[in-house]
């Protein structure tokens, strides 16, 4: 009994310590101080890699395929042969072709003689006009089969040409299409054989960008990218196009970015997904503090008050404050809270560029400055004395 009654006592003193006090333990302040480093507002995206220029090489020509004379990486140059198709047919059609302007051409030749002749009758008055029509409509008819042979037979020269792909331009193939004995069809449209990168040393990225953030994206902004391929590694770029033409998926809006990149050493590779961070500004070794400092409330009312009169004097200097949170916009005007011997104090601060994680301050603060970013007596109906909200300069901005 006596043990037990030890027992109950130690129980009746802790609840009065925990709740005789005013309820839970209250939570310490947590701080982080006041630093320089770079503050970076980003739009981030992602795309694949792509080379400036590819042409698709095609036949415009039937037949099957007789020899493949370029493989995939090969470097080529314009007229280059790619490919051969069997010229049997082709060089048949040239031979029967020429052997039709041969005979055209033949009887031209009696036309222009026949033509000659009545000529010759007619001035002596042997022949009658009707007649030497006739003969004049003969020589023409005679000279425009000429003519037709001779095209047809320059086109079947063609079709022998193109029997034999070539390269258009200098460049490396980066995809090959075909293969010997393959028998390539063309109809309606050209099938593509090859498709050659004209130039590997540059390549762009068409990244789609959202429309809440294409507002921040101008042409010329530098790109900051990274690729699985390397991880940890940086590849840099810049904005040379932003398209004007929407893109509708799921309901969201987005629209096309072209980044053009050096390829220094041929590292990057077409198809390469690209996540890339558009730089909208950037400041180096800047004063900063973190967002959840300017999403800090105090739980307690007494501490909160104290904001009162800093925001009181902010208005009369003509300085507005948003109750804590940072207008969007350089040179806005926010409270924060400073740790002063053990108690927090406001503070109200002028702010320059935010990014997800810091914003940078341009008065207010000092370095190594401990601001309250959680802690303290709860606030009512939150938790922790961190009210939510989104951080400075829109929730869908990145930055480092």
């Amino acid at each position: 009994m006596i043990w037990a009654a030890a027992a109950l006592a130690t129980v009746a003193l802790g609840g009065w310590a925990v709740f005789g006090r005013g309820g839970p333990p209250v939570e310490p302040y947590r701080t982080l101080p006041v630093d320089r480093g770079d503050v970076v507002r980003a739009v981030t995206a992602t795309g694949g890699l792509q080379p400036l220029v590819t042409v698709d090489v095609g036949s415009t020509v039937s037949g099957p395929v007789k020899s493949v004379e370029a493989d995939f990486n090969a470097q080529v140059k314009a007229g280059q042969v790619l490919a051969r198709l069997d010229p049997q047919t082709f060089q048949t059609r040239v031979q029967q072709l020429d052997a039709s302007l041969a005979q055209a051409q033949a009887d031209f030749a009696v036309a222009q003689a026949d033509w000659d002749r009545y000529q010759r009758l007619g001035a002596a008055g042997f022949a009658s006009p009707q007649l030497l029509a006739q003969k004049r409509a003969a020589l023409d008819k005679a000279r425009a089969s000429v003519a037709v042979a001779r095209a047809q037979l320059a086109s079947a020269q063609v079709d022998l040409d193109r029997s034999v792909i070539r390269s258009p331009v200098d460049g490396v193939v980066v995809d090959r299409k075909v293969e010997p004995g393959q028998s390539v069809a063309a109809s309606f449209q050209a099938p593509t054989l090859f498709i050659i990168a004209r130039d590997l040393s540059k390549l762009q990225a068409e990244i789609a960008v959202d429309e809440a953030d294409i507002g921040e994206v101008r042409e010329g902004l530098p790109v900051r990218f990274t690729v699985d391929a390397f991880p940890g590694e940086d590849f840099t770029g810049a904005v040379s196009q932003v398209r004007k033409q929407g893109a509708q998926a799921s309901g969201v809006v987005s629209y096309t970015v072209i980044v053009e990149a050096e390829n220094r050493g041929g590292r990057l590779l077409p198809g390469m997904t690209a996540n890339a961070e558009i730089l909208v500004e950037e400041r180096r070794n800047v004063l900063r503090l973190p967002n959840a400092a300017l999403r800090f409330r105090p739980g307690d009312p007494k501490v909160a008050a104290k904001a009162e009169a800093v925001r009181g004097a902010a208005r009369e200097r003509g300085e507005a404050d948003r109750d804590g949170k940072a207008a969007a916009g350089e040179g806005a005007r926010a409270i924060v809270w400073v740790l002063r011997d053990g108690a927090p104090e406001p503070v109200a601060v002028r702010l320059g560029v935010a990014s997800d994680s810091q914003t940078e301050v341009l008065d207010g603060l000092k370095e190594k400055d401990p601001v309250v970013v959680g802690g303290g007596p709860a606030l009512k109906g939150k938790g922790g004395g961190i009210p939510g909200g989104p951080p400075p300069g829109g929730p869908r901005l990145r930055g480092a």
